[in-house]
């Protein structure tokens, strides 16, 4: 696994896992040891596992990125 600079100004925190995961704009997601995670193909795109609260989720990378683009945009709005 390769490794990402968690101080690079393209690292977004994911809403809901600020402090744990982080997404680039290509839609990498490093975690806080500061490792790339792997994706797997899915039907509806590449997804990866990202741990909330103890439990496992699979999430699409397209929502990940979607939830980041929400969530500049409201609090662009205030």
């Amino acid at each position: 696994m390769s490794r990402h600079s968690l101080f690079s100004d393209s690292l977004t925190p994911i809403p809901g896992y600020e402090g744990v995961y982080y997404i680039t704009p290509s839609g990498d997601i490093i975690n806080r040891n500061n490792t790339v995670l792997k994706t797997f193909p899915t039907k509806r795109g590449d997804a990866v596992e990202l741990r909330n609260r103890g439990q496992r989720e699979r999430i699409l990378v397209s929502e990940l990125l979607e939830k980041v683009k929400d969530s500049n945009e409201n609090i662009g709005t205030d």
